[in-house]
């Protein structure tokens, strides 16, 4: 009989591993599979502390805690465990590491051993071997990856394995992904050959540009190359292998100390390894970005939907930093413009070459320039740059000057309040009005100010169009709180203003949507019928919904009324009108602020009845119980409660007397939606 170096537990009646089954549902049956060939049936679980892999297994009062092979006498306990197996499922058991040379190629094989046992046969197979593969083509200095069937290899019982298929990609710029599944740690299985990715990268290092900087900047890649010397010893016991490496002793003598190996840890440092070299042999002009970025900058950057292929820098010459992340940031994966629409890749590749020289010229190409880039911090500013760019606020040269005024951290938060808010294209909004909001400290909202400011301000410009008020008039305001003042003063003196004609087609804009009015539980939501039933909602809730009137006249833009039923809660919500469709915009309750919870709720099922598009990002929707402004005329919590409670017993008593007359009972109050065709205000028709 042939010597094993494994030794296996197959739970053959599946009462370990599958929690669903109790003892009276399944019988317990296992099997062992001893390194020496014999096998050994057993009639009780074994404890979890005896297998390896499996530490979630189910164990009973009778469960064995050592089982001895019969033939040999090895004994599996928690210092010598035993591979636990799942029936007709492969699992992973060994991964060597070996290098291969043929010409300019040279490939580092991962050799994945699996093993299965067949119910159907009642066999258990130990040799099932797929290789997966990284090979440099030195002599281009290209990579591809190949993985054999990766979904098989799984890392946990929960893992499903149904597509089978094998993998085969280039590695570069835009396409590291795969390398996290080559270096994959199984904690339960046994390694050999690590020394091998040591020998592979030490092979490939000469094309890596920069290399000595990079150890000096990355910690990691200094680590590995110092202390790379990996080998294995076997355990006199248990039989199975054990990786050792020999590094520094710590005491500035240049000698070496045996330590066992943290293969997690080790297996870790060659995915970023892998990723740095790789990118760098694909593009080498990257390496510009990680010696001026650093290390957390260029990892975040290559893991980016910012980061491009080593075909479109090469395109358009991009081999300086600032130029890298200039077309890193214009630029989409096909060398086009983003934003372009143009999304056919036969037809684009067809225009790059043409276009890719007058592509800079476009009004909507931020030009990166020693000084924005050393402002740029994360990738995700550079997504923020460019959006506030091509919505026209400010130009290249306005984004220098206020990098070199304020303070980068501050002028970022500003530019991502600015994202979510929308200006009417007719509205006023220049580095001007951004200098003032900055230099009056109205983005201060530490000492009492308002958190919405910038949706206050551009509120207030909106409000001064609409009165014909001077762009100067904005320029008074010389702080937070005077900002909400004057906001709300331009929203009243707007409110009084009335308009016969406006009246009609408002009427006749808002009837198009009163099919939406909804009862959500306890939540009533109205579109808001008249121009006269709008001006009382912003005087009633103080804020400034009157100067939406023209959008929502044009329908653009449609206005409800939000009020909980039994605490008179009231809140606006405000939805754009786009193609048919609705928009979620706002949610302001009493004086602009943050509306409760169940209303919150309400209006999320609302938006999800009506299918309604929203964005997870807006604060409006989501609850904080600080921010509420309450009216004198709200309920308090426990005043709702107890109305709750009162009729829900009134409820249950009409209920009870239904059915002892045999008639049908429809409940008065329903939890869920129901559609309210007159609406709040037809209430009062």
């Amino acid at each position: 009989m042939v010597m094993k170096q494994h030794s296996f537990l197959v739970d053959i009646g599946k009462t370990m591993v599958d929690t669903n089954k109790i003892s009276s549902e399944g019988k317990d049956s296992q099997r062992m599979y001893c390194h020496c060939g014999n096998k050994k049936e057993l009639k009780s679980k074994a404890r979890r502390l005896l297998v390896k892999k499996h530490d979630t297994t189910v164990e009973d009062k009778h469960s064995i805690e050592t089982i001895k092979c019969d033939k040999c006498g090895s004994v599996y306990d928690s210092k010598n465990r035993l591979f636990l197996i799942i029936p007709d499922e492969d699992e992973i058991y060994k991964v060597s590491f070996l290098v291969e040379e043929k010409g300019k190629t040279i490939t580092l094989l991962r050799q994945k051993t699996f093993v299965r046992y067949d119910s159907s046969t009642d066999k258990l197979n130990d040799n099932i071997v797929r290789t997966d593969s990284i090979k440099f083509d030195r002599s281009k200095n290209k990579t591809e990856i190949f993985l054999e069937k990766p979904l098989l290899d799984k890392i946990s019982v929960n893992n499903k394995q149904n597509d089978v298929n094998n993998i085969t990609e280039e590695v570069g710029l835009s396409k590291i992904g795969r390398l996290e599944h080559f270096f994959q740690f199984y904690d339960f299985a046994s390694y050999g050959g690590l020394i091998n990715i040591f020998n592979f990268f030490n092979k490939i290092d000469v094309v890596v540009t920069d290399l000595d900087d990079i150890k000096k900047l990355i910690p990691q890649i200094s680590y590995a190359y110092n202390n790379h010397d990996v080998f294995e010893k076997t355990d006199e016991i248990t039989g199975e292998s054990i990786t050792y490496n020999k590094v520094d002793s710590g005491f500035g003598d240049g000698k070496k100390e045996e330590k066992k190996l943290n293969i997690g840890g080790y297996l870790s440092r060659y995915v970023e390894l892998s990723k740095i070299f790789l990118c760098v042999s694909d593009f080498q002009s990257i390496s510009t970005i990680l010696l001026t970025k650093g290390q957390v900058f260029f990892k975040e950057f290559i893991h980016s939907k910012n980061i491009l292929s080593s075909q479109v820098y090469e395109l358009f010459e991009a081999t300086s930093p600032t130029k890298i992340l200039e077309i890193s940031m214009n630029c989409d994966i096909n060398g086009m413009l983003k934003g372009s629409g143009d999304n056919d890749t036969k037809e684009v590749a067809k225009k790059v070459v043409k276009i890719s020289k007058t592509i800079e010229d476009s009004p909507n190409y931020l030009k990166v320039s020693p000084l924005i880039y050393k402002h740029i911090s994360t990738p995700q500013d550079m997504e923020i740059l460019l959006s506030i760019y091509r919505k026209k606020y400010i130009s290249k040269t306005d984004i220098e000057t206020l990098f070199q005024s304020y303070d980068t951290e501050r002028i970022y938060k500003f530019y991502r309040n600015l994202e979510k808010q929308r200006i009417q294209d007719n509205a006023s909004f220049t580095i001007k009005n951004i200098k003032h909001i900055l230099d009056r400290n109205i983005d201060d909202v530490v000492k009492g100010g308002n958190s919405d400011y910038l949706h206050l301000y551009t509120d207030t410009i909106n409000s001064m169009r609409l009165l014909e008020l001077s762009d100067n008039y904005i320029y008074r305001i010389k702080s937070n709180v005077e900002l909400k003042t004057i906001h709300d003063d331009l929203a009243a003196r707007y409110g009084a203003i009335k308009d016969a004609k406006k009246a009609e087609f408002y009427k006749k804009a808002a009837k198009e949507l009163s099919n939406i009015n909804t009862i959500v539980g306890d939540v009533e939501l109205t579109v808001i019928p008249t121009l006269e039933d709008l001006n009382k909602e912003g005087m009633l809730m103080n804020h400034c919904i009157y100067t939406y009137l023209d959008r929502i006249v044009n329908r653009d833009y449609m206005a409800v009324h939000v009020q909980h039923i039994i605490s008179n809660e009231r809140a606006t919500l405000g939805l754009y009108r786009k193609n048919g469709g609705l928009e979620f915009d706002q949610l302001k309750g009493y004086r602009n602020s943050r509306a409760s919870r169940e209303l919150i709720e309400g209006v999320l099922e609302f938006i999800q009845i009506n299918k309604i598009q929203s964005s997870s990002r807006n604060s409006d929707l989501t609850p904080s119980a600080g921010s509420i402004t309450r009216m004198h005329d709200y309920l308090s919590d426990e005043e709702v409660m107890k109305i709750r409670k009162e009729r829900e017993k009134k409820e249950n008593i009409e209920m009870e007397k239904a059915k002892s007359e045999g008639k049908e009972y429809v409940p008065k109050y329903s939890k869920s939606h129901q559609k309210n065709k007159k609406g709040f205000f037809g209430l009062f028709a």
